[in-house]
């Protein structure tokens, strides 16, 4: 009791008591004059400060005034709301971004669309595609990869920009897949978060001499369909994955195709099930390639398994969905 409010409660942005002189009641009980402002202060009992809207009138009582009325609102939880509205705008700015350079990258990666045998298909979960594959000719070899990228999200999308420029260089500087998935461990290892891996297949294949040579670095293991025995065949180098040790070491391994063979790269997105069982994920991509008109060019193949994997699929999908399909 007998205490001053306006030095009690009305403060500036940093917590100092409010001159009178820019006090709205104070003004409103000088002139008379209503007032109100989204750009005031009150100071908590505790200590803390928080925005207000004010608003001032005169209380009068036959014509004079003997008084001054005040409302307030507490403007905390709309300011709030306000920023996260604010922050949502960036991050969906960011992500137009990334999706836009996913966009741009994915179209650079589309060289081997004048080949008929080989084709992909990568459809992202959410707006950003942690998958990505390259396929490149160079003379008679074809130039494969496949890859999973730890993690979601814009720092998912940059380091996927990292790693197809990287894996660019290294495919024209060598031939064996080993060597590539050498240089590109290194570089996961020295230039990502410690806390980012990558599974990566890397792959080529001869066309005049039908020859597939293959390394695997902890990704999903390689398909190979034999038609002339109707036979699936699963092959994988078992190396780590990239990023985990600088001094890893990765292996090339070879079969030769027969004609009509199929060799399909995926990622653990189209093979994943409810039960967790990674054997049922590959047969359900086993009866996904059997029930496809195999006679298709590789793109349209590519695309005809990956929706018949969903169609039988027992669960929803929750993650990214790469396939990538040659045809020997």
């Amino acid at each position: 009791m007998g205490l001053d409010l306006h030095d009690l409660i009305h403060c500036t942005s940093d917590g100092l008591c409010l001159s009178k002189m820019a006090c709205l009641a104070w003004q409103t009980s000088y002139d008379g004059k209503s007032r109100i402002s989204k750009d005031q202060f009150f100071k908590h009992r505790d200590g803390h400060v928080f925005p207000v809207s004010m608003k001032t009138e005169p209380m009068l009582e036959n014509g004079e005034q003997r008084g001054t009325v005040i409302t307030f609102y507490d403007l905390s939880r709309e300011l709030a709301f306000d920023e996260l509205q604010r922050e949502k705008k960036e991050i969906d700015l960011e992500l137009q971004l990334a999706v836009k350079l996913q966009e741009s990258l994915s179209m650079q990666q589309r060289k081997w669309k004048l080949f008929e045998d080989v084709g992909a298909v990568s459809v992202p979960y959410r707006a950003l595609n942690g998958d990505f594959y390259s396929i490149v000719p160079q003379g008679d070899l074809l130039m494969m990869a496949i890859a999973d990228i730890s993690g979601k999200g814009v720092p998912a999308a940059i380091q996927k920009s990292m790693m197809v420029y990287a894996l660019e260089d290294f495919n024209s500087r060598y031939e064996e897949p080993h060597d590539v998935l050498t240089s590109m461990n290194s570089f996961v290892h020295d230039y990502t978060s410690d806390y980012s891996f990558v599974t990566l297949t890397m792959a080529n294949y001869n066309k005049s001499s039908r020859l597939f040579s293959y390394s695997t670095g902890g990704h999903e293991p390689i398909i190979w369909y034999k038609a002339g025995i109707d036979e699936f065949i699963n092959l994988h180098t078992r190396n780590p994955a990239l990023g985990i040790m600088a001094d890893s070491i990765y292996t090339t391994h070879s079969v030769e195709l027969e004609p009509n063979d199929l060799i399909i790269l995926y990622t653990d997105g189209v093979t994943e099930c409810k039960e967790d069982d990674a054997s049922d994920g590959i047969d359900l991509l086993h009866r996904a390639v059997m029930k496809a008109d195999l006679s298709l060019p590789g793109e349209l193949l590519a695309k005809q398994v990956l929706e018949r994997v969903n169609e039988l699929r027992p669960s929803d999908i929750h993650d990214d969905q790469t396939i990538l399909i040659l045809k020997a």
